[in-house]
């Protein structure tokens, strides 16, 4: 059977879909045997609908009764529109991994509309079981199968010279909570959107490209958490962090960096289950736990994450899924 895994690409000169996390399963995907069909998106949106049907129709002969990996979500209702149809008609086994949820935050009428797209699809890749036990409560239909981690494809040599620190790396905007950590511990910062002021323990380190990121972080715990608050995970961030696999995980997973994560994110088992890292309920806690972090706990941790970390950089979590779904 053929395989085919889409690609949309938004800007023809750059070539790009602008996602590691995308272009990852891309590239793992097609090193597996699969062709790779580049959709393109224009930006001008007078000539939105006729761009997107062209490049569909273009398409068609490639994807006439192959397997298809479509990578969910596309920012385009006009393009999802006339792609369900086609898939529908023509291939022969349809493959959705998720890697945005909108139903999380969004009202009656999009959650709907989402769920349908979801249940065109023969097979779902959720992130989690729980992400998995929520879709299917909200009424997704079709066999859906649990990623366990993103995969993080990186060629950055594992620093084994980790500093006593915590890093976190992120959208900044989203991490309103850092402006109110003060701990003992030092919390050096990666990512845009940084707030004006922070306490004297958090220091910004600038933003870097996802394939530069990993060599500039040497901290002895990645830091996951979301929202406003240190306290614990409140909120919209909250809300989603309870279902969500943070793309942040896999890029600690990927330097063999052991993560602290907020024990009611989903991401908690997968933490907790491979010995990874430690998980808490508040950040108030956080230097009384790292205070009884010793030696050969941390090398235990440290061990297990390095082990994990061979698996995200060779695409192991992404060709696991895949098998499952044939």
């Amino acid at each position: 059977m053929k395989k085919v895994v889409f690609s949309l690409i938004q800007n023809k000169q750059d070539n790009t879909a602008g996602s590691k996390a995308k272009d990852d399963v891309t590239n793992i995907l097609t090193s597996l045997g699969f062709r790779e069909v580049r959709l393109y998106l224009t930006s001008h949106k007078l000539n939105d609908l006729f761009s997107n049907f062209f490049s569909i129709l273009l398409s068609i002969r490639t994807i006439y009764h192959a397997e298809v990996v479509f990578q969910y979500p596309i920012y385009s209702k006009t393009f999802t529109r006339f792609l369900l149809p086609v898939l529908r008609l023509v291939t022969q086994r349809r493959i959705v991994m998720i890697h945005d949820l909108e139903m999380l935050r969004s009202d009656q009428e999009a959650k709907d509309t989402e769920l349908n797209f979801l249940n065109s699809f023969d097979y779902v890749i959720a992130h989690n079981n729980k992400m998995k036990s929520f879709l299917v409560s909200q009424g997704v239909k079709k066999t859906i199968i649990s990623l366990g981690l993103f995969d993080y494809l990186t060629d950055e040599v594992i620093n084994n010279q980790l500093k006593k620190n915590i890093t976190f790396a992120g959208n900044l905007k989203k991490a309103k909570f850092l402006t109110k950590l003060n701990s003992q511990a030092t919390v050096e910062l990666f990512g845009p959107n940084p707030f004006e002021k922070y306490p004297t323990n958090i220091h910004y380190n600038g933003q870097f490209t996802p394939d530069e990121l990993p060599k500039h972080l040497d901290g002895w715990f990645g830091l996951i958490w979301d929202g406003d608050s240190p306290l614990t995970g409140e909120g919209v961030f909250g809300k989603y962090m309870r279902v969500n696999n943070p793309h942040k995980a896999s890029l600690y997973m990927s330097i063999g960096i052991p993560v602290i994560v907020w024990k009611d994110a989903a991401i908690a088992d997968f933490v907790l289950e491979n010995g990874v890292g430690l998980a808490v309920s508040s950040l108030e806690q956080l230097d009384n736990v790292l205070a009884n972090v010793t030696a050969e706990s941390y090398e235990k941790m440290r061990n297990s994450a390095l082990v994990i970390s061979r698996r995200v950089r060779d695409g192991y979590y992404t060709r696991k899924a895949i098998e499952r779904c044939e």
